[in-house]
């Protein structure tokens, strides 16, 4: 195995509603396949496969140097907050719209531990 994507269920909790959705954690790629496209190419799959299934978002907290190529914003910018970030500006805390307008009216937290 040179690499693995795991992504699972997690919530966003508005103030009148929960909304389910994914995410990704872990990704990883064997140091000796680094910088073949690989973790592009799990990533692409995986998330063809989540929106295959009716999921709309991908969730996750990491490098936002590594993570904007592949389209993932902070997720404060669509005003959803990690329940531990007090300063609302999050960098590490991302989220990516499987389908654009997904994260609209949702304002709330998430709890990603």
């Amino acid at each position: 195995m040179i690499g693995q994507i795991v992504l699972y269920k997690t919530n966003i909790t508005t103030s009148n509603n929960v909304y389910t959705e994914l995410l990704l954690s872990p990704i990883s790629v064997h140091p000796d396949f680094f910088r073949r496209g690989i973790a592009r190419a799990m990533m692409t799959e995986a998330f063809r496969i989540a929106k295959d299934m009716g999921f709309t978002s991908i969730f996750l907290c990491g490098n936002p140097d590594f993570y904007h190529k592949f389209g993932f914003k902070g997720s404060y910018e669509y005003e959803i907050f990690h329940i531990a970030d007090k300063t609302e500006k999050a960098e590490w805390c991302m989220a990516l719209e499987l389908i654009p307008g997904a994260l609209t009216r949702k304002a709330g937290t998430i709890n990603i531990q």
